[in-house]
């Protein structure tokens, strides 16, 4: 219909002294439909990619979440591989509302974990099973936490094992080298490069949100972006029911660490985290700016 109006439109603007100039006409119609395609293509981008900005709050990232879901059908790509993230907090108090938690691995979140456990009044753990649920309860509010990609592999390489060579290593300098007492031997971790290869890129030892919340298939409430802080938990406790204190701050990766690690890869290894974690990139709006 667009179309068809640009052509009339054409049509009766370039009709000079009774000669209509079908050349022309064709011609700057056909440049209007490619200027039309491009704006429309903007659209689109604009609307999928610019949408996930730091403006959106712990509701509307939640519906966007919804909507993505449904045009990009990733049902299938997104369905989980672990329960273990998974986590379902009743409420004792009247009116109040229960909790289904999503908190993924490699996030340094057990300060978040402890926020919720003392609020809910629940002796609960991480390791704890009686804890964990697959499905939400009734009357629950549904939340999933994010976090970029990045720093969550930064995290991870901290919490990790140190493989068999470092081992190997480390015990010969225990033996080759005085201890100096009162002097706290550094543990040995994977290097960074070495924990991407074997652990994250071969083992998959660390996987997208998407996945591990099963995002597209558990109607989330909300989607908590740890990155912006937890000055918004005060939201969800309005949302709840119930009136939680002050929460602590969470740890950040300072910009200048994060280039340090990701500036050791080979353009190989950050396409390979590019696509495994993709599905974050795009749907929570992170940017793959590992150098700033």
């Amino acid at each position: 219909t667009k179309l068809i109006l640009l052509d009339s439109l054409l049509q009766e603007t370039y009709v000079m002294h009774g000669v209509i100039r079908k050349t022309n006409t064709k011609f700057l119609s056909f440049q209007l439909v490619i200027v039309l395609c491009l704006i429309l293509c903007l659209e689109l981008y604009l609307r999928i990619f610019k949408r996930n900005t730091e403006d959106l709050d712990i509701f509307a990232r939640a519906t966007y979440v919804k909507e993505y879901c449904e045009k990009k059908s990733l049902l299938s790509s997104t369905k989980r591989v672990t329960g273990n993230s998974f986590y379902q907090l009743y409420s004792n108090k009247k009116g109040a509302k229960n909790l289904f938690i999503c908190l993924p691995q490699r996030m340094g979140t057990k300060a978040v974990f402890d926020f919720f456990n003392s609020a809910y009044g629940n002796n609960c753990t991480k390791l704890n099973d009686h804890c964990r649920s697959l499905q939400p309860a009734g009357n629950s509010v549904k939340i999933m936490f994010t976090r970029n990609p990045l720093d969550r592999l930064i995290i991870g390489q901290r919490h990790a094992e140190p493989s068999e060579n470092s081992i190997r290593q480390g015990r010969k300098l225990l033996f080759s080298k005085k201890r100096i007492p009162g002097k706290k031997r550094n543990k040995k971790k994977y290097k960074f490069q070495e924990y991407l290869e074997k652990s994250v890129i071969a083992n998959k030892t660390v996987i997208p949100i998407t996945q591990e919340c099963d995002v597209c298939s558990v109607n989330y409430d909300i989607v908590y972006d740890l990155d912006k802080g937890l000055e918004d938990l005060s939201l969800v406790g309005r949302t709840v029911g119930l009136d939680f204190d002050k929460p602590r701050s969470i740890k950040k990766t300072p910009k200048q660490r994060r280039r340090s690690f990701y500036s050791q890869l080979s353009m190989d290894q950050l396409e390979k985290i590019a696509d495994i974690f993709k599905t974050d990139f795009v749907l929570f709006g992170y940017k793959f700016e590992f150098y700033k």
